[in-house]
């Protein structure tokens, strides 16, 4: 597994956590 992958893992999380809050 690449760095990358658990980068844009962690900004898909972000993303749906940031729709939750709105």
């Amino acid at each position: 597994m690449t760095v990358l992958k658990e980068l844009v893992w962690i900004r898909r999380t972000s993303q749906r956590r940031d729709v939750a809050l709105w």
